[in-house]
């Protein structure tokens, strides 16, 4: 027991509790074949990160919409891709991850561009 007394939990608990959750998240899956505990599962993950983007975001003391925006692009890119085109689950998967990346790289190269005129004359050089 003494092994434990010198671990600081209150930095140890979120791996803890973020380990767990990822194991029943690949656990779970795997003893049981529903289709609406599945979909609730990959909705929760799909949720957790984008609460945890949110949280890292909030924490610099910033409040950005950049990644719901870019969150929506990839799933409307998804969704064409799907009912459109009909393409499989992964590709349209990989593909909409594709899309909204770089339209998140044009988004912030024009952005950069822009603004470090404005903001920092170093940028600009």
């Amino acid at each position: 027991m003494k092994k434990f007394s010198n671990v600081n939990w209150r930095i140890a608990m979120p791996g803890i509790v973020a380990s767990l959750a990822i194991a029943v998240f690949i656990v779970m899956p795997l003893l049981t074949k529903s289709e609406v505990i599945i979909s609730m599962l990959i909705f929760s993950g799909l949720w957790a990160m984008v609460a945890m983007g949110f949280t890292l975001v909030l924490r610099t003391g910033q409040f950005s919409l950049g990644q719901a925006g870019f969150m929506a692009i990839g799933g409307y890119a998804y969704a064409v891709l799907i009912a459109k085109l009909a393409l499989p689950f992964w590709a349209s998967f990989l593909m909409a991850g594709v899309v909204a990346g770089i339209t998140a790289f044009l988004i912030g190269m024009v952005s950069i561009s822009r603004l470090s005129r404005s903001l920092s004359p170093r940028l600009s050089e």
